[in-house]
């Protein structure tokens, strides 16, 4: 089971069709998503999708995943001769 931290604001539009989902809405604006998936590239690039707006907390090894691809990425424009 992944866990998942959303701006409450970015999940409101989108209809929960996945029952097996677990909403915990925190104070802060942000909600807390429980959810079973399968950890595969395009489960990945929906994440990145969400850009900032989005933090895997668990499981650990896709949380790795993610921040490997994002520091990759932003590297990518620390490195760049032309800016």
């Amino acid at each position: 089971m992944g866990t998942y931290s959303y701006p409450t604001s970015t999940l409101l539009p989108y209809p929960q069709k996945n029952t097996s989902w677990l909403v915990e809405r925190l104070p802060n604006g942000f909600a807390v998503i429980s959810l079973q998936v399968h950890n595969n590239f395009e489960f990945q690039r929906l994440i990145l999708g969400y850009g900032s707006g989005i933090e895997v907390l668990k499981p650990t090894r896709l949380r790795r995943q993610i921040k490997k691809i994002v520091t990759d990425a932003a590297n990518l424009y620390r490195t760049r001769l032309h800016s």
